[in-house]
């Protein structure tokens, strides 16, 4: 049996909800203080951040009233926030310019949860600090706000407190988790949105896939850039092609066993499903 019920801090069960836009727009005026209209959502973007391993996966990508919005969650500090912050906004504001004139080109926005302290003493302080030093670098064309998940859960009873709740609802019993829903429920404004953690949690196949799962994401490009080199370097030795794709096949099923969705292994390795699900007969035999 399942022992948690998994909040939105989840990237799956993140973009379960948010990719409603009631919920959305819900979250966007309780949390930002702020109405946001004619919602679009865009396909996942990816953007490369070097020629070896590193793409930029956003969690949610929006245009709302002629604006594109990054709705980003991190779970993890890797001590370089501000500049991937730059990065992503910098990044998708100069893949607009495509064939455009520069005053055509739209202001980026970026709406970020984060689930770890930023700074040492006075976290909020430090956060608007930051919101602030961006915005002063880049003027209207890129703007920032921050939530931070640790800094709601001090202020037992608010709004921000039970949005941070349905977040980390994984760290506490199910029995908890049950009891923190049921209360939280009570609340219309919340009523609809649990009912979806509710029955996404349900799916029993669908959240054992959620474990470590962020970890897992990370070490994607590494699983499969070192098979994938390891391969090339066969195929040399052995002076034929075959080698290499004992290489790739590896990586196959290395990243099956690391549990990963198979349409990733599919656009990583190239190979087909066919040929995914039968590496454990056909690997011995290159």
């Amino acid at each position: 049996m399942k022992e948690k019920i998994y909040g939105l801090r989840f990237d799956t069960s993140f973009k379960n909800v948010f990719s409603d836009k009631n919920y959305l727009k819900q979250f966007f005026k309780d949390i930002f203080h702020e109405e946001i209209e004619n919602v679009t959502y865009i396909d996942k973007e990816i953007l490369r951040e070097n020629k070896y391993l590193s793409y930029s996966i956003f969690d949610l990508l929006i245009k709302a009233k002629g604006e594109f919005i990054i709705f980003e969650m991190q779970n993890q500090d890797l001590k370089n926030i501000e500049a991937r912050v730059t990065m992503y906004l910098s990044k998708y504001y100069a893949r607009q310019n495509a064939g455009k004139k520069y005053e055509h080109v739209k202001p980026i926005k970026m709406r970020l949860i984060l689930n770890y302290p930023y700074g040492e003493k006075e976290v909020l302080k430090e956060y608007r600090v930051m919101e602030k030093r961006i915005l002063e670098q880049f003027g209207i064309y890129f703007d920032i706000k921050i939530w931070n998940i640790k800094e709601a859960l001090k202020y037992e009873g608010t709004l921000d407190y039970k949005y941070a709740l349905l977040f980390i609802l994984d760290l506490f019993s199910k029995k908890k988790a049950r009891e923190v829903l049921k209360t939280i429920k009570e609340e219309k404004r919340f009523e609809e949105m649990i009912y979806k953690i509710e029955r996404y949690n349900a799916n029993l196949e669908t959240y054992e896939k959620l474990k470590n799962e962020e970890e897992r994401q990370m070490k994607l490009e590494d699983v499969a850039q070192a098979y994938k080199k390891e391969g090339i370097e066969i195929g040399k030795k052995q002076g034929e092609k075959r080698g290499e794709k004992r290489g790739i096949m590896k990586t196959a099923l290395s990243m099956l066993q690391e549990g990963l969705d198979l349409s990733l292994i599919k656009k990583i390795t190239g190979l087909t499903e066919t040929e995914i699900l039968r590496i454990d007969k056909n690997i011995d035999s290159l």
